[in-house]
């Protein structure tokens, strides 16, 4: 990347997410594909970037909010998810981890995750 390029996914990434989630508020059955989706194309180790995780973790976070309890016992879901979160939680970068941490003070996460 040349350095007078500025990152812009962290400038609109708000309000991408917001967007989704709206969408996704219309059509809640397209909630455990996106969920899957994500977690498919999470940086693998060698490509790990706190800040990439650090935003995929805030989508994932607002598609929580709209899952239902039933959505998150879907084995599929909770297959993709369960080691994804596993991984951020021990994560080396504290934003990673202290973000994952987020997740059980937000209610709907915490209802959905139980």
């Amino acid at each position: 990347m040349a350095a007078d390029m500025v990152p812009v996914l962290s400038t609109y990434h708000t309000d991408l997410v917001r967007a989704m989630s709206a969408s996704m508020a219309h059509d809640r059955s397209l909630v455990t594909h996106a969920v899957v989706g994500i977690v498919s194309m999470w940086p693998t180790a060698q490509q790990a970037q706190s800040s990439k995780e650090v935003l995929l973790l805030e989508e994932l976070q607002s598609l929580l909010e709209l899952m239902t309890p039933a959505d998150f016992g879907s084995l599929r879901v909770r297959m993709a998810l369960t080691p994804l979160l596993q991984q951020c939680i021990r994560s080396e970068h504290c934003r990673i981890a202290q973000r994952v941490a987020e997740f059980w003070t937000r209610s709907a996460c915490v209802l959905t995750l139980q």
